[in-house]
């Protein structure tokens, strides 16, 4: 028997376009920050390493009049989508005056085809302290658990702040991005720098969905058929025996 194809359900088809991640919370979601003075980018990873000297200014994390240090990448093809598992920055030796109080906040957002609007898919935040103890060293954002999905071939953005004081990022010009730095606020890219901020975006390419094949859809029709007869013969008097 030959099968249309419109038998055929395919449920990736379905499940990509829920891929762009569950919404932000109101209050940043607390992770965890490791501090280590090496870093090495993992096979699937996007990213700008390692850096190469400090930027000439508006590299900070100090959220002056709401504009903070941002980056921008893009995500490779792989139909699934991407698991965003970590990120990370480098330091460049550049801070001061931090609290006991300080903390870091990551802003994950998706860009508009404009280029220039954000919509934020994740807020986290982690205690400074031991960032601001080795200003140089690489922090890594451990996102593993926050389900961050990324849709694949989309432009996303990274904002860093801290609620207090300040901390320089290195500049980069080695690795696979092809974006560039920015400065940005919750809901806008305000400028685009003509630098990359020292990066990585951690990713884990997202298992294929299984789709349905036409023996399976043919056989779940077939079952539907049979458990409606049974209920119309139940019903009918001229099935009664």
């Amino acid at each position: 028997m030959n099968l249309s194809p419109k038998i055929c359900v395919t449920l990736a088809t379905l499940v990509t376009l829920g891929l762009a991640v569950a919404p932000a919370s109101a209050a940043p979601t607390p992770v965890t920050l490791a501090v280590s003075p090496t870093f090495t980018a993992g096979a699937n990873d996007i990213y700008e390493l390692p850096g190469v000297g400090n930027p000439v200014g508006n590299y900070q994390t100090f959220d002056y009049t709401n504009r903070g240090p941002g980056q921008i990448f893009t995500t490779l093809g792989n139909g699934s989508g991407y698991a965003l598992n970590s990120v990370t920055f480098e330091g460049n030796g550049d801070s001061g005056n931090p609290t006991t109080a300080t903390n870091f906040t990551l802003q994950i957002s998706s860009v508009a085809a404009d280029g220039t609007t954000l919509t934020s898919i994740g807020q986290f935040t982690a205690p400074a302290s031991a960032a601001f103890a080795a200003s140089n060293n690489y922090l890594t954002f451990n996102l593993l658990g926050q389900n961050v999905n990324l849709n694949p071939n989309r432009l996303y953005a990274l904002g860093i702040t801290t609620s207090s004081s300040y901390f320089g990022l290195q500049q980069a010009n080695t690795g696979n991005n092809t974006g560039s730095a920015t400065l940005q606020n919750p809901t806008t890219i305000t400028t685009t720098l003509a630098y990359q901020r020292a990066f990585d975006a951690g990713l884990t390419p997202n298992a294929p969905v299984p789709e349905l094949s036409s023996n399976v859809s043919l056989g779940f029709l077939l079952i539907l058929g049979i458990v409606g007869f049974v209920a119309v013969r139940k019903r009918s008097p001229q099935f009664s025996g």
